[in-house]
């Protein structure tokens, strides 16, 4: 027989730590969800050369993102475009311009909102994947990710992480 108490472990509490974070954190939620879409969904697509041409496997992977942004409508998302090193910084800055907007637009010809995406950024030849100056289609590419609420959403507990919690549940096979 083991006396009363012995059994307890640091997961006691644990429930109850993350319901107060839900709570009283604006970004707690957000930040769970931003990391289960970037483990979930391909967050990163990428572009032939000197474009922002859309090829199959990129709308694929834009298809995926796009199923769970419409899961996730009380969330915002930001479109984040890339370079690789040729060519001169602005064209590149335009260039990402470019790509980020053609995501944008894409999502919306799948019925995502334009609200639903907070901000589209060119980062251009600033922040390459590889370090090299010669043509690499790694570099060339849009990242997606989660960057919080829509902005009429005042508190995060206002019924919408039950409403989340609920839909993970039902997908889950409950």
């Amino acid at each position: 027989m083991t006396e009363a108490g012995t059994l307890i472990t640091k997961d006691v509490g644990r429930a109850t730590v993350h319901n107060l974070r839900v709570m009283t954190d604006q970004d707690y939620y957000s930040r769970i969800v931003a990391q289960e879409f970037s483990n979930k969904v391909p967050d990163m697509i990428n572009f032939d050369l000197n474009s922002a041409a859309l090829d199959d496997t990129a709308k694929r992977i834009l298809d995926a993102q796009a199923r769970w942004i419409k899961k996730f409508p009380e969330l915002r998302y930001r479109v984040y475009g890339h370079t690789d090193l040729t060519g001169p910084a602005a064209h590149n800055k335009a260039l990402g311009l470019r790509r980020a907007q053609a995501v944008v637009r894409y999502f919306e010809t799948l019925g995502i909102p334009r609200n639903s995406i907070e901000s589209v950024i060119s980062y251009g030849e600033e922040r390459p994947i590889i370090q090299t100056t010669d043509p690499e289609r790694r570099n060339r590419r849009t990242v997606t990710e989660v960057s919080g609420y829509v902005k009429t959403q005042k508190r995060v507990f206002d019924g919408q992480y039950s409403v989340g919690a609920y839909r993970k549940y039902v997908g889950s096979g409950g």
